[in-house]
């Protein structure tokens, strides 16, 4: 998704460079899933209805990680073009501490609830 992002923008950053951020996406927006995908495997266990219940909750965190993420990234891209740097000048460690605060500004709950809300609109039966 990065490389798409990045291809529309006319983007030309390093492999190395995308890794590093989407790790550091990920890593914190980990925490966001993880009660939701606990609770996804409570519904998992009842026979039926519960499997149904499982497929849609998954279905749709995984549709709001990717959402929510995609717009987490075009955040840090702007942040960075606007402190007037390059992706490339900076270190490992700046750029994921980049993403940790841009994370923390971002009303990430918010942001999976609609994605999540709008996965159901989208593909509702």
């Amino acid at each position: 998704m990065y490389l798409r992002i990045n291809k529309e923008l006319g983007l030309s950053i390093s492999d190395n460079i995308i890794k590093t951020l989407a790790s550091g996406v990920a890593t914190n927006l980990a925490a966001y899933a993880a009660g939701i995908l606990a609770l996804n495997a409570v519904f998992s266990l009842v026979p039926g209805i519960g499997t149904v219940g499982a497929a849609g909750i998954a279905g749709a965190v995984s549709y709001a990680l990717c959402i929510v993420s995609g717009v987490i990234y075009l955040k840090i891209l702007t942040k960075i073009f606007l402190s007037g740097k390059s992706a490339h000048d900076l270190t490992a460690e700046e750029l994921k501490e980049i993403a940790k605060k841009t994370i923390q500004e971002t009303d990430v709950k918010g942001m999976m609830c609609i994605g999540q809300q709008f996965f159901g609109h989208r593909f509702a039966f």
